[in-house]
């Protein structure tokens, strides 16, 4: 609770709560991985002087209630009394008054703050609402606990007393009595929710365009220096969210001295202040600052002092963060001036920003920052040569990469996966890393974080047999139902595929276990493509053993249970048959061919073939046929058919229309996401398949979940062994609650939308359903789908019972009707 010591430090005079504002707090980030790096400047703190006010002790909130308190025994300008006035939930002008001589009771004597420092505590008291609040959303219970220990002894301030320190604070940006670095740190930090009001907004708005109407006028004018515009960047980038034209102008007129600039942690800390403002600065700012960061790089590389004083006290969080410690371990300097962690940050604002435009500085930034930290593990490896007993800890791991690196863990593997997007490969040389560092923390990471492991382990090519084993093992014990163990096995068997030589050295009889029932237990779960991409590593797995080891033959069994699957998304129709040919590939090249231990094989052989026939037939019958017969035999190739008939992929059958496939393709996507890897939608993917079920109508949302239902809800006989009985699966989970309740949402709002009732045509009503025309039989059929839905929350709603009373009423029999007017009474909302 270290961090959060400012927000409790109470005081005995009136000097050191005004001190207070001249102190920096690092805030907590409850998602340290995606957090912006902030940057504070440390001020001087101004020595107490004989003839200071003494004044009883108070808080932060109590020198503001104290100012405030002030204000009141002036006159009000008309604008704050209006707002006193319409604000109706803190009472009248009487009631203020009562609380003005509350105040006087309690011993809080009015007190009059200098415009600057009127400014600081009001900043310095936002981000003290900044820490609470993130403290409030904290996991850590014991964390929530302490916000409300905080909060019962220093509450908010009160609406009135927030409206009238806004506007004071207003009105002396308005007149410019204070500095433009002083005035720009009231938008430093993110303003509570509960400031956000409709005058909260109103001031945040007026002061934002103020200050962007200030720097303009100074630019204007050339009065703007380049260390003030660094400091009005560095205090508030929120300002510059999309003012293009203006991030332009202040990052030109900061980097007006670069030529004499000798210290990189500006430079550094320039960069990500452009970065956290979310809007592009010219390429040639990136240029210019890349090119000094070299070349100071290279002038300081035999300045190891330096290099050491200019990063002390700098750390960075996690998420690119950056906060004051003055306890920070400064480490890796031998092979660059630049320390590791100045590299790191460098490399990660420019992968942040997507800049690549020195790609041979950028790699050489990345090459130095890796130098360093395997000069550090082996001269640590050197000084401690104790023989370890078991496994390292948690908290060992944390210092191990902190002193040979001055990283966290999640920044180190930041570091490793932008080596593997540059294409730097790990070699035998950085062994003693992968011992000493990534294997230890393999066992303690996440499954984010253990599969970006697997991810730059793969992408750099590392040949260490230590840390792959140790990753595989990773795996095998958190077992067959541990969310994402699809992408991690995946992952893994693609890092082993691409080392073949670490077969020789690998232990891998339990991964082999994993993957096979893996195989098993999730192939009615995922969709074709996915399958497809199973066959194809299983396929690669087989090259690498005898087709009679046991390998080989689980392989082909593998392959023969994912036939199962394939053949039933056939008999619908909602798969491509090249997808279908593509795995017939496979089983051809495995020798499955025509073998009678494959039977699912042959039938998909079958089924492939006559539904490849009948769509040619069709096609024949139309008329866009040339006459000659292109019926397939049994025995065709799979090649065949998939240059074939990928035109005549088009055509329905039956009730499996285009939106019906669009609206299974979304079901088994985010069910594939949410509910068997257990890993989050992005923003994007959420956005499609809303879009999706917003397009389509009633008819098709509700076959596409039958379909949904009928090939990957239900229950199945797994054919795993005793072995595995220990990973046993549960049965099938249903839909997860995000597409139910977002699904529900979009049945109940169209329907409501379009108003039906007795009144509306014909084609209001079927304009709904999706469908142009409707008779009895089709009403039945949306009736069962109705019942049978796994859309439990949507099938619930009163709106679409009235709608399907409403259908039937129109275009259903007695028997529809009768069976619409009783779901109508059992529904409750």
């Amino acid at each position: 609770m270290r961090r959060f010591a400012l927000a409790t430090r109470r005081v005995a005079a009136v000097p050191p709560p005004v001190r207070l504002c001249f102190r920096a707090a690092s805030a907590p980030a409850s998602n340290p991985v995606a957090a912006p790096e902030i940057t504070t400047v440390r001020e001087l703190q101004p020595q107490r002087k004989e003839n200071d006010l003494n004044v009883p002790s108070m808080t932060l909130s109590q020198l503001l209630t104290s100012v405030v308190g002030e204000m009141r025994r002036k006159s009000l300008s008309p604008i704050v009394r209006d707002n006193v006035t319409q604000n109706t939930t803190e009472g009248s002008p009487e009631e203020v008054a009562k609380d003005a001589s509350k105040d006087a009771k309690t011993g809080l004597l009015p007190y009059k703050l200098s415009p600057e420092k009127f400014i600081m505590a009001i900043s310095t008291y936002l981000r003290r609402e900044e820490e609470m609040a993130l403290m409030n959303r904290s996991n850590l219970v014991a964390m929530r606990q302490q916000y409300l220990k905080l909060r019962a002894k220093q509450p908010r301030l009160s609406t009135i007393q927030r409206d009238i320190l806004l506007h004071e604070a207003s009105c002396i940006v308005e007149k410019r009595e204070v500095p433009l670095n002083v005035a720009a740190r009231l938008l430093r930090p993110r303003w509570p929710n509960y400031f956000m009001d409709v005058v909260g907004t109103r001031h945040h708005a007026f002061l934002a365009q103020s200050l962007r109407a200030w720097t303009v006028e100074l630019i204007r004018d050339g009065k703007l220096t380049a260390k003030e515009a660094r400091t009005f960047l560095m205090q508030c980038p929120r300002v510059f969210i999309g003012q293009v034209s203006l991030m332009g102008s202040v990052v030109e007129c900061a980097l007006s001295d670069i030529n004499t600039i000798d210290d990189p942690e500006l430079l550094i800390k320039l960069m990500w202040s452009v970065n956290n403002a979310r809007t592009h600065a010219p390429d040639h700012f990136w240029r210019r600052i890349v090119d000094k960061l070299a070349m100071l790089n290279r002038s300081m590389r035999d300045q190891v002092g330096d290099a050491i004083r200019m990063e002390k006290g700098k750390d960075e969080k996690k998420s690119g963060e950056e906060v004051n410690e003055t306890n920070s371990v400064m480490v890796g300097h031998v092979f660059s001036g630049l320390t590791t962690r100045q590299l790191f940050r460098i490399l990660r604002v420019l992968r942040r920003e997507r800049w690549c435009g020195d790609v041979p500085v950028i790699f050489e930034f990345m090459d130095k920052a890796l130098k360093n930290i395997v000069f550090e593990v082996e001269a640590t490896q050197v000084a401690d040569m104790k023989p370890s007993e078991g496994p390292p800890s948690r908290r060992t791991v944390v210092q191990r990469v902190k002193k040979t690196a001055d990283l966290s863990p999640v920044e180190l593997l930041s570091l490793l996966s932008i080596a593997g997007e540059l294409g730097a490969d790990l070699h035998v040389s950085l062994a003693r890393l992968s011992e000493h560092l990534l294997s230890p923390m393999a066992r303690y990471l996440d499954r984010d974080h253990l599969l970006l492991l697997t991810t730059c382990v793969r992408q750099t090519r590392c040949d260490s047999p230590h840390l792959v084993q140790t990753i595989v093992d990773t795996i095998v014990r958190r077992g067959v139902t541990y969310s994402s163990s699809l992408a991690l096995t995946k992952a893994a068997l693609r890092t082993i595929l691409q080392k073949p030589a670490l077969l020789s050295h690998l232990t891998l009889a339990p991964f082999m276990d994993h993957i096979f029932y893996l195989c098993d237990t999730h192939k009615r779960h995922l969709r074709a493509s996915q399958i497809l991409a199973w066959v194809e590593l299983l396929y690669a797995l087989s090259r690498l053993y005898a087709p009679s080891s046991s390998v080989g033959v689980r392989v082909r069994a593998a392959v023969e249970s994912f036939a199962d699957p394939l053949i039933a998304m056939l008999a619908i129709e909602v798969v491509p048959t090249a997808i279908v040919s593509r795995v017939l590939e496979y089983t051809v090249i495995l020798g499955m061919r025509k073998q009678p231990q494959y039977p699912l094989t042959a039938k998909l052989w079958e089924d492939r073939n006559t539904l490849v026939n009948g769509r040619r037939a069709h096609a024949d019958s139309l008329g866009s046929g040339d006459g000659v017969n292109t019926a397939l035999p049994d025995h065709g190739q799979a090649e065949d058919v998939t240059s074939n008939t990928t035109d005549m992929e088009g055509v329905p059958k039956n009730e499996v229309t285009n939106s019906v496939k669009r609206v299974y393709d979304d079901f088994i996507s985010v069910y594939e996401r949410q509910t068997v890897m257990q890993m989050p939608l992005s923003k994007v993917e959420k956005e499609r398949v809303c879009d999706t079920f917003q397009r389509v109508g009633l008819y098709s949302i509700f076959m596409g979940a039958d379909i949904m239902k009928q090939l990957h809800l239900r229950d199945v006989a797994s054919t795993s062994t005793a072995s595995t009985l220990r990973h046993r699966a549960g049965p099938s989970r249903p839909l997860s609650t995000w597409i139910e309740r977002n699904v529900a949402s979009i049945v109940d709002s169209r329907i409501r939308s379009t108003k039906i009732s007795p009144e509306s045509t014909d084609n209001d009503v079927l304009r709904v359903f999706g469908h142009r025309q409707c008779d009895a039989a089709k009403v039945r059929r949306f009736q069962e789908l109705l019942l049978s839905s796994p859309l439990l929350l949507a099938r619930e709603r009163r709106s679409l019972w009235e709608y399907t009373s409403e259908l039937a009423r129109r275009f259903g029999g007695p028997q529809e009707k009768s069976l619409a007017e009783e779901m109508l009474r059992k529904a409750l909302h």
